[in-house]
């Protein structure tokens, strides 16, 4: 999980550019990965983690931290994580194998293997391709729009082949199909739907036959069987709170395998040829650069100083994983996580230690009150919006895009000096920018350029400010809560979305007569995504007691509403 999320599939390629790294894979000993490794750990950066690295001539494996908070026990080589959108390169291999075998081919239209009845998306006489989907270049979103909301901490997991192609037959392609680069989830989940229709299996049963069997990894499944959930890491988020793992689907094939780091290298070793399989073939098909220099069948590619790197990462809600090596050097690098919070950095600087590592031992005191002057919003060209608020004492930095289910990401902020900050959960490092009076005027990439203004108010739709609140209010900023809140109902006064957490921002404030006045008035009224109004407080209330807000005015709401 990548455009992240929660899942950030351009990460790499990134952090290369804006860090004017050059890739050259001097490797770091192992003493200093394992260094690094426990440190993260000590600093918070995740509960646990474990990394495996793979040449010609060996493997290392070596973890550090817990599986879970409540335990002792150690990530070891057979502990599974989510490895969220790593998954999409088994979709792609599984593709490959089928083009290879002469049963489908890259070019075939999706309409070819939908229903008949269907309307798929077309755009000025063309229509999407296999390997349009494979390479981020259908022109399909990020998400499809109607993704179930009423459980917002796993968003997919009753997500239907009915409501799938409800979505294709609805959606109007804004460009020109193979025209330009766009990570899609819905995109690769269909790719995995397609394959599963032309073999007539499961998408995990197509995974398990075509790769794992033969690379005899058998820990990289979907369903965790009793003997597996012994050795499951516990995903936590940026708060450190435990959350659970992500369902998909019908859209399993964009990110619903759960892997270790021993299948992985046996995985990575494949890749490389470093041993020979019936997948050989396919392979091949896999890593021929489909994009110029940027992208392969459902991989990154970069070709830097006669390297060949292969990549990707994957992000979930409560995991992260990085998945990368090179052909040239043969040497590959596993590293997985039980935190949201990125490890792609870390990853390559195993890899090159030349690529910077973000950790607490740079971390400053900036004043409280040049704190102050931070928090505020900020908006981008492309209209999303980061906003900056103070929490406990810290500065939290939250993203708006409403291209990502969710919307929000939200990470604490970490100062190197009194402008310059990073958050774990993005792998580079920012600054505050400040114009010629000192005054506060934008956020930029450390030695780059300005990517947003900060405003004094927002040209948003009600629903972004309605997320903007809920952000707002999942960190107790109920000021924040409350102004973008008012923003948006001078834009939609009748919005029940809105009122909703409207309603919330007044329960969190000690006002309770207002706020049940309003869960009372709309009783009986139905949501989009939603069964009910009463459905929506219900998966509201859910999530606000796991992050931690009063459960007392909560259950006084639920009893006097007589919800169970």
């Amino acid at each position: 999980m990548i455009k992240l999320n929660w899942m950030l599939t351009s990460i790499l390629i990134t952090c290369i550019l804006l860090l004017n790294v050059q890739i050259t894979f001097g490797q770091l000993s192992i003493d200093s990965a394992k260094f690094i490794i426990k440190r993260s750990v000590d600093n918070g950066r995740s509960q646990g983690m474990i990394v495996g690295i793979i040449n010609e001539n060996e493997r290392q494996v070596f973890g550090y931290g817990k599986v879970n908070s409540n335990s002792t026990k150690q990530p070891d080589g057979n502990t599974l994580f989510e490895i969220g959108s790593v998954t999409k390169t088994f979709t792609s291999l599984i593709l490959a194998d089928m083009v290879s075998k002469g049963q489908l081919k890259l070019n075939d239209p999706i309409s070819k293997f939908l229903p008949k009845i269907l309307k798929t998306p077309t755009r000025n006489g063309k229509e999407i391709t296999l390997a349009d989907l494979a390479t981020h270049t259908s022109g399909l979103p990020f998400v499809p729009d109607n993704v179930d909301l009423q459980n917002p901490s796993n968003p997919y997991v009753n997500y239907t082949e009915k409501q799938l192609y409800n979505f294709l037959s609805r959606y109007i392609l804004t460009r020109d199909i193979g025209s330009k680069y766009e990570y899609s989830n819905v995109g690769f989940g269909l790719l995995g739907h397609i394959l599963t229709i032309v073999s007539g299996k499961s998408y995990e049963t197509l995974v398990k036959e075509t790769i794992c069997t033969p690379l005899k990894m058998t820990r990289t499944v979907i369903s965790i069987t009793p003997e597996l959930q012994k050795n499951l890491a516990t995903g936590y988020d940026a708060n450190e709170k435990e959350v659970q793992y992500l369902d998909f689907s019908v859209l399993n094939g964009c990110g619903a395998l759960r892997s270790s780091v021993n299948d992985l290298l046996n995985y990575a070793a494949a890749n490389m040829g470093l041993i020979k399989t019936n997948l050989d073939t396919a392979i091949e098909l896999i890593h021929r650069t489909h994009d110029s220099n940027t992208d392969a069948l459902g991989w990154g590619f970069i070709e830097n100083n006669g390297k060949q790197i292969y990549w990707h990462n994957g992000g979930t809600y409560g995991c992260s994983a990085y998945f990368g090596f090179d052909l040239k050097s043969k040497t590959g690098i596993v590293v997985l996580s039980n935190s949201v919070n990125r490890i792609d950095d870390i990853a390559l600087h195993i890899l090159d230690s030349k690529v910077p590592v973000f950790h607490m031992s740079k971390v400053v005191q900036v004043p409280d009150t040049i704190l102050k002057t931070y928090t505020g919003i900020y908006k981008k060209e492309d209209g999303t919006t980061r906003t900056i608020i103070k929490k406990d004492n810290c500065l939290w930095f939250n993203s708006y895009d409403p291209s990502f289910t969710p919307n929000f990401r939200s990470g604490k902020m970490h100062f190197t000096s009194n402008t310059d900050f990073f958050t774990y959960l993005y792998p580079t490092e920012s600054s505050i920018y400040l114009d010629s009076l000192n005054k506060v005027s934008g956020l930029k990439i450390k030695g780059g350029n300005v990517y947003a203004k900060k405003v004094d108010s927002l040209d948003l739709s009600f629903k972004g400010f309605n997320s903007l609140a809920w952000s707002a209010l999942e960190v107790k900023d109920y000021n924040n809560a409350l102004f973008y809140l008012q923003q948006g109902l001078k834009r939609d006064s009748a919005d029940l979305f809105l009122l909703g957490n409207l309603a919330h921002t007044y329960l969190f404030t000690g006002n309770y007569s207002k706020a049940i006045e309003i869960y009372k008035k709309h009783i009986g009224q139905n949501l989009p995504n939603y069964s009910s109004w009463v459905g929506m407080i219900i998966s509201d209330f859910k999530t606000l007691k796991a992050d931690g807000l009063p459960v007392e005015p909560m259950d006084k709401v639920l009893k006097e509403l007589d919800i169970e």
